[in-house]
């Protein structure tokens, strides 16, 4: 993540996210090791971790998923910056300069204060699983109304982010009721596998909005009916579009999404998922795919093609993978690629 040439959005909350951990696997162990003092310095930054670690993982999918929405970070870290002032404020006189009985009345509120933070570590966590998880369901529903292919930018390994994040909460919940070396193994090992696996596909995730970001218009499309097309409007750029598809064949393009063609056709993203709703209801992604599954049953019917492999034409026809070329060719014929060229030309000959 550190040498990649160009650092996706999320990147910077990522690694703050991963200090977060480590801050509170460092605690842990320093704690299990018997280094009391130690670990109780520690722990108003270890309560600080624990309650910017959600937040954080919801600001890297905001970042990855709506780069033009602004979020003030500031705010979703105001607990944990008050409880952390607030363990700082009561454990440290306590541990190093106040008297015993004075002592034992600010660890009596640090007690208090630890109930607290467990509730409010509950609910937030709860609060900001939930909004990673809608957020995540809401992009998969903008693949379909925004670009043409799915690989790279499906964000299928969130899922495992978000629910591995729950094990390791679990995970640290278990060290604290089951005590000994195979808990502590346990989860050691769920940690280490958890940050293995989101590390790299953090690494290799390429930014889903290249080349669009800074505009307003990459956020989600909105379909609110205040921004309909007049009719006269809607027969200009259905003309634009017909003419890109069937003159410019522009559904060749493996990368085409809704936001680069609308640039090239002097619109806006809004209007365009109109007019190809009006066009095809499955959205961008099926209205691009029916045309490239057309373009690929031409090239299997010809037989200028027939040195051509299945994945080089899917390739030719726009897809950017074989299985991407199946998958729709499919759904929209109900047959694979080589079933359909069988058919077809034994009937032919």
């Amino acid at each position: 993540m550190f040498f990649k040439r160009e650092k996706g959005h999320g990147d910077k909350y990522f690694l703050a996210f991963l200090v977060a951990v480590f801050l509170i696997n460092s605690f842990f162990v320093i704690f299990n090791f018997g280094l009391n003092i130690l670990a109780a310095s520690i722990l108003p930054l270890a309560i600080f971790s624990a309650l910017i670690m959600s937040p954080l993982m919801w600001r890297q999918l905001k970042a990855m998923i709506a780069p033009a929405s602004r979020v003030r970070l500031l705010i979703h870290l105001i607990p944990a910056i008050l409880f952390g002032l607030m363990y700082f404020l009561f454990l440290y006189p306590a541990l190093f300069w106040l008297p015993k009985e004075a002592a034992n009345s600010n660890i009596d509120i640090v007690e208090i204060i630890t109930v607290v933070f467990s509730v409010i570590f509950l609910i937030q966590n709860l609060f900001y699983l939930v909004m990673a998880f809608q957020l995540y369901k809401l992009h998969q529903r903008n693949i379909q109304d925004a670009f043409s292919y799915a690989e790279k930018i499906s964000l299928d390994w969130v899922k495992v982010y978000i629910i591995g994040y729950v094990l390791f909460i679990l995970g640290l919940v278990a060290v604290n009721l089951i005590s000994g070396d195979i808990s502590n193994m346990i989860n050691d090992f769920v940690f280490i596998a958890y940050l293995a696996y989101i590390g790299n596909r953090v690494f290799i995730q390429e930014s889903i909005y290249k080349g669009t970001i800074g505009s307003k218009d990459t956020d989600l499309i909105d379909k609110s009916t205040s921004h309909n097309l007049n009719e006269n409007l809607a027969e200009e750029l259905k003309e634009k579009l017909t003419l890109a598809m069937e003159e410019e064949k522009r559904f060749l393009d493996k990368n085409l999404s809704i936001f680069s063609l609308a640039q090239e056709l002097g619109t806006n993203t809004t209007y365009l998922s109109q007019v190809v709703n009006q066009i095809d209801s499955s959205g961008f992604s099926g209205f691009i795919n029916a045309h490239r599954v057309n373009y690929a049953k031409e090239l299997l019917l010809s037989r200028k093609m027939d040195h051509l492999t299945m994945e080089a034409i899917g390739s030719e026809s726009g897809f950017k993978s074989k299985s991407a070329f199946n998958a729709a060719f499919k759904k929209f014929t109900g047959k694979t690629p080589s079933a359909f060229q069988k058919e077809k030309l034994s009937v032919a000959s």
